[in-house]
């Protein structure tokens, strides 16, 4: 197995408890000041990152949709001045109301107000970022702005130029007359869950094989040939396509407009939840699409599942999907067998193939593959009775594996990313939870062959201000994409610093994308630490929680396919 300098420096990194060497220069992707929390997703071998956000400043709102709806006059007493607010001048508080009921009523499909989406992407290096607007559309003013109403989260990158990921189609405003004769509108989404590419600031939506009403897909990466891993649907129950057929016809819609019917059929709001009937009747399988350099689509592959399905398994509990895809286009990911357990599979050759011994793992999924075909990710095994996850590297050609144990024992342990130095990168949990605490993740990097995982704290700076708590990517350069936790200023909706009652700026730990960059130190450095002395060897940093991270790795906010 080749060892590079960064793993040679690992090795002596490890060999002292007191030697923790600083090989990788910490830079936080600029996104804070556009949004509270930054997620990490990727990098490419240009440096190139992509990054989610949640808690965006200063979205738009369109005041106009709101008085129309009688909303100010309706809702005046939630508002510390409920005239201005309903001219369009908001006080930080009023703001934040309204920003937080459309959020609310977002996620609740309404259809009577304004979509504002909760989580948007940007692309990145380490001084500048630019939106990602995924399937989103200009709105209808002289802003030049869009509806923001998408949810949109890019995956992956090839080049800075060519982005794959998972958007929303817009919520755009749908007029009609009520039954009291009145003219109304709702604000509709003709599909929640699409695939998209954009090529060199253009964004197209990658089709599934069944589109029936747009279908549902997800991109999640694509290699140097243009190829697109991901996942789509290929049909939809007989009692789904008969509701559709019923609001086609104006004799047995009733009186609904023919739009909402249709919507009702991809998903139902609701005041606690929202259900996809369209979703829970489709049948998912892994896909690749074949673009060209321009995003014009080739072809459409879709691959089986492990078994032939009856016609009682033709639903969403038996899927699979492609999660990643390397240059000679094979691809990895995981399916549902007929017994529904998951399992880590290839796709080769209009073949899908389970990788791992089944009878050892109780589930397993691939999420990274490198040109080596050397696969990562995760099996869940429960060797004391316990189950947890545990990091696990497979070789496709030699059948060669790796098992390596976590921070401890049995540590929950989980491959994010591989890179063609057969570098992984991952979470895993470094103390388990007590009765007073909770569990603890950081992120760590693994080399093929080597024994131990290596905790990349311990490979940055003995006073860096943050926590690295998961590592999401790595690219061929070893330069790596992570989420850490980071102590910096609150900000209001509106972007002003939030202040305590005696004007002091409030402080709090937030998740910040960062980027790793190798900075050819390959000597460990002793940063006088004393090992008696707890409080001095933990860097500074909460725990963080596995409901946080599964939150990170999906990064989602709306239901979707469970995947």
């Amino acid at each position: 197995m080749k060892k590079t300098q960064l793993a040679a420096a690992i090795v002596l990194a490890t060999s002292s408890i007191t030697a923790w060497a600083e090989n990788y220069t910490v830079t936080p992707l600029p996104v804070s000041e556009k949004a509270q929390n930054s997620f990490a997703k990727s990098i490419d071998n240009t440096g190139t990152m992509l990054t989610t956000v949640s808690g965006e400043y200063n979205p738009f709102i369109n005041v106009g949709w709101l008085n129309e709806k009688d909303y100010f006059e309706t809702n005046a007493s939630f508002f510390e001045d409920p005239d201005a607010a309903a001219a369009g001048n908001f006080t930080t508080a009023d703001y934040e109301q309204i920003v937080n009921s459309l959020l609310v009523s977002s996620q609740r499909s309404s259809t009577a107000f304004q979509h504002l989406a909760q989580f948007r992407s940007y692309i990145s290096d380490t001084v500048d970022s630019d939106l990602i607007p995924g399937l989103d559309v200009l709105r209808d003013d002289d802003s030049n702005g869009f509806t923001q109403s998408v949810q949109t989260i890019a995956r992956d990158s090839l080049n800075a130029n060519f982005i794959v990921g998972t958007s929303q189609l817009p919520y755009e405003r749908v007029n009609f007359v009520n039954s009291d004769d009145e003219e109304d509108f709702y604000i509709l989404s003709e599909g929640p869950i699409q695939a998209f590419a954009q090529i060199n600031g253009e964004s197209v939506r990658l089709p599934s094989p069944d589109d029936t009403l747009n279908g549902f897909a997800t991109a999640y990466a694509v290699n140097n040939n243009f190829q697109v891993a991901g996942y789509s649907t290929v049909g939809f129950s007989e009692s789904r396509l008969e509701d559709i057929e019923e609001c086609m016809n104006d004799e047995t819609r009733g009186d609904k407009i023919i739009e909402k019917c249709l919507q009702e059929i991809v998903y139902i709001s609701g005041l606690s939840s929202t259900g996809f009937p369209l979703r829970d009747s489709s049948q998912i399988r892994p896909t690749i699409w074949q673009l060209d350099a321009s995003g014009n689509l080739l072809s459409t592959t879709t691959f089986p599942l492990l078994f032939e399905p009856d016609e009682d398994q033709l639903n969403i509990a038996y899927a699979g999907y492609a999660q990643a895809i390397n240059n000679q286009g094979i691809a990895v990911g995981r399916t549902t067998t007929e017994g529904r357990e998951t399992v880590a599979v290839s796709f080769v050759n209009n073949q899908t193939i389970e990788m791992l011994p089944r009878d050892e793992n109780q589930v397993s999924s691939a999420v990274a593959i490198n040109d080596d075909n050397w696969v990562t990710g995760y099996v869940q095994r429960a060797p004391n009775g316990i189950s947890r996850k545990r990091l696990f590297a497979y070789n496709l050609d030699s059948e060669e594996s790796y098992y390596p144990d976590g921070f401890y024992t049995n540590s929950p342990t989980e491959g994010k990313a591989i890179n063609n130095n057969n570098i992984v990168v991952g979470v895993s949990e470094s103390e388990p939870a007590r009765n007073t605490t909770a569990a603890q993740q950081r992120a760590f990097m693994y080399t093929l062959g080597d024994e131990d995982i290596v905790d990349l704290n311990s490979l940055i700076s003995c006073d860096s201000d943050y926590t690295l708590v998961d590592a999401i990517d790595i690219n061929d350069n070893n330069e790596i994409i992570a989420n850490a936790l980071f102590k910096q200023t609150i900000r209001n909706i509106d972007g002003t610093v939030v202040l305590d009652d005696n004007g002091d700026e409030v402080v709090e730990e937030v998740i910040q994308a960062v980027k790793l960059t190798p900075n050819g130190n390959t000597e460990p450095r002793d940063c006088d630490v004393d090992t008696d002395d707890d409080d001095n060897f933990e860097r500074s940093g909460a725990a963080v929680s596995w409901g946080i991270l599964g939150f990170l790795a999906g990064v989602v906010g709306w239901r979707r396919i469970r995947h």
